[in-house]
C-alpha cells in the first residue's frame, strides 16, 4: 500500500491533474505482469506522461529474470540540470517536446534456495538503457545512458560474508566504472 501527500499552495489551479497508477499481478507462481501510467498536467506549457510495462519470470522467490520497458512524453517550460550536485546548472531549453524510452533486464539467482549450496550465495546481473529524451520525474540529460553490472554475495563461514560488485555506466562520451569488494565479519553471533 502506498500513500502520497500533496500540498497545493496559492496560485495553483485545482483543475490541473497529477495522477498515476501502478499494478502488478502474479498470473501463477512463476509469471508476473505489471504496468505503470503517470500523467501530470500543470498547465498548457508543462505536460508529462509516463507509461510502462514489465514481466517477471520467477523460478523461486530469489531466482528470477525481469524485463521492463517505459516510454515518456513531456512538453516542458524552462528546464535546468546540474551534473555537479547543484553548484552550477545548464539549461535544457524551454517549450521542448521530449520523448524517449527506458528499458532494462535484471536477473537474480539464489544458489541456496535452488539447493546448489549449503550456505546462502546470491548473484545478479543487469542492463539498463535510457534514451535521450526520456524523462523520469522530469529529469532528461539529453543523452542516452547505458548501465550494466554484476554482483555476488555469499557466506564464507557463519561469521564471514562477502560482497563483490562491478558496474559500468556510459552517458554520451562520459564513462563511469566502479568495482567494490566487501568483507563482513560478525564478532559475536546473535
Amino acid at each position: 500500500l502506498m500513500v502520497d501527500y500533496e500540498y497545493h499552495s496559492r496560485g495553483i489551479e485545482y483543475g490541473d491533474v497529477a495522477a498515476g497508477i501502478r499494478a502488478k499481478k502474479w498470473v501463477n507462481d512463476h509469471v508476473a505482469i505489471g504496468g505503470t501510467w503517470v500523467e501530470e498536467q500543470r498547465d498548457k506549457q508543462a505536460a508529462y506522461r509516463l507509461k510502462g510495462a514489465d514481466v517477471t519470470l520467477q523460478a523461486k522467490r530469489g531466482t528470477y529474470i525481469k524485463f521492463e520497458h517505459n516510454e515518456s512524453d513531456s512538453l516542458s517550460t524552462q528546464m535546468f540540470v546540474s551534473n555537479n550536485g547543484g553548484f552550477s546548472f545548464e539549461s535544457l531549453g524551454s517549450n521542448q517536446q521530449r520523448s524517449g524510452h527506458a528499458q532494462s533486464i535484471e536477473g537474480r539467482i539464489n544458489l541456496q534456495e535452488l539447493g546448489w549450496t549449503k550456505r546462502e550465495w546470491t548473484a545478479g546481473a543487469w542492463y539498463k538503457e535510457v534514451s535521450a529524451g526520456f524523462s523520469s520525474t522530469r529529469t532528461d540529460y539529453g543523452e542516452t545512458t547505458i548501465e550494466q553490472g554484476v554482483e555476488a554475495t555469499g557466506e564464507i563461514t557463519d561469521k564471514l560474508k562477502t560482497t563483490v560488485r562491478q558496474t559500468d555506466a556510459k552517458r554520451g562520451d562520459d564513462r563511469f566504472e566502479d568495482a567494490q569488494a566487501q568483507l563482513e565479519w560478525q564478532i559475536n553471533p546473535d
